[in-house]
């Protein structure tokens, strides 16, 4: 008695396969013929899916859209504190570099 007698009785694997690698899951080459319509349907369902996700969030975002915050609240206070005075910090850095680069044109003109 073979090994493969022992798995599947009254099937010669000698016979069938003349070496090499065989896939045992795919029995010939005609049941693949109808296997579009099931890749076709994962597909659609996979796109289905992704759709309702980015349907959702932008209704999410162009419906509801961002909270509006009441203009004397502590938040928004601390919000445009910290946003004017990074827009000054923002300013004293650019007036500063344009001055540096003012400087080094006026140096490579003297040398």
């Amino acid at each position: 008695m073979s090994i493969g007698s022992i798995f599947s009785p009254g099937v010669d694997y000698n016979a069938l396969h003349s070496g090499g690698r065989t896939l045992n899951a795919i029995d010939s080459v005609e049941p693949l013929k109808d296997n579009w319509l099931m890749w076709f349907g994962v597909l659609a369902l996979k796109w289905t899916v992704h759709l309702v996700v980015v349907l959702g969030i932008l209704m999410r975002i162009f419906v509801y859209g961002e909270p509006v915050t009441r203009p004397q609240t502590d938040a928004a206070v601390l919000f445009w504190r910290h946003k004017n005075q990074a827009d000054i910090d923002h300013s004293k850095v650019y007036i500063l570099l344009k001055n540096k680069k003012k400087q080094n044109k006026t140096y490579e003109l003297t040398c």
